[in-house]
Order: structure tokens, then C-alpha cells, then sequence
């Protein structure tokens, strides 16, 4: 089984120059990134990468924040299965 470091150098290595990531967990055979990025297509694009990488079975948006006033980077969260051998 692949370790869950490598998946995280696969993610970063799939990042848009636009995009940073805050945080990793990984629990319940997922892993959830946040992050912050310039704009809705940089997320896009990140997200579009992830799915090509075929590192992952799934890749998914599951919150998408524009409410911070004091900056205009989109806050948001993604989770992703590892796509096993198999």
C-alpha cells in the first residue's frame, strides 16, 4: 500500500501557481486538503489535475468559502480516495 506521504507529494506537485494548500487530514480511507486560492478556475484546475493525476478514484469540492472580507482568496476543502491497486 502506497504510503499517505507520497499522495500528499503527488497533491502538492498538481497545485496551480494560484492555489495554496493550509492543511491535510486523512481519515476513513480519504484524504481532505484546504486551501485557499485566487479564483473559482484555479480550483477548478487543481481539482481538473487531481483527476488526471490517476493517483485518485474520486475527487471532490465539498466546501467553497468567498465570505473573508479581509482578503480575496476563496477558502476551500477537497477530498479525495486514493485509488488503490487493485
Amino acid at each position: 500500500e502506497r504510503p499517505i506521504s507520497s499522495y500528499l507529494t503527488t497533491i502538492a506537485s498538481y497545485l496551480p501557481s494560484d492555489t495554496s494548500l493550509a492543511s491535510y487530514s486523512y481519515s476513513g480511507g480519504s484524504i481532505q486538503v484546504k486551501g485557499e486560492a485566487v479564483s473559482e478556475a484555479g480550483i477548478a484546475q487543481f481539482i481538473v489535475n487531481l483527476e488526471e493525476s490517476g493517483s485518485f478514484d474520486k475527487v471532490e469540492m465539498i466546501n467553497l468559502d468567498s465570505s473573508r472580507q479581509e482578503t480575496s482568496l476563496l477558502s476551500f476543502i477537497l477530498r479525495m480516495v486514493p485509488r488503490t491497486k487493485g
